[in-house]
């Protein structure tokens, strides 16, 4: 899982404890940050009021096991599987919480 367990949907408690039972490779995202630590997650202007909501919404409705479970998660991973290895964020790797680079973007090859 690359990060944003919470505020994408109606029950993040589940998919927190799902993701916890059942996923071994995990990095932290912006909006799991944001429930986290209760912050801001930072969105662009275009998502910030729908962003607001769902956070309160997230932050209402999780168990503070849930919030720990959140604020363990690692901000990267390294791993090497085979011959090959990956580095693993949630965004890019220059800035592995908030940073954006649009998937065409020239910004990649220098990431």
């Amino acid at each position: 899982m690359l990060g944003d367990l919470v505020n994408y949907g109606p029950e993040p408690g589940e998919v927190v404890d799902f993701v916890n039972a059942n996923s071994s490779v995990i990095v932290l995202g912006n909006h799991d940050h944001s429930i986290g630590y209760d912050v801001d997650p930072r969105c662009t202007a275009r998502y910030q009021k729908m962003a607001d909501v769902t956070r309160r919404y997230s932050a209402s409705v999780l168990k503070e096991d849930q919030k720990e479970f959140l604020r363990q998660l690692p901000l990267k991973l390294e791993l090497k599987w085979q011959d090959t290895s990956f580095y693993l964020c949630h965004a890019k790797p220059s800035d592995p919480l908030y940073g954006y680079c649009p998937e065409e973007s020239e910004e990649w090859v220098k990431e």
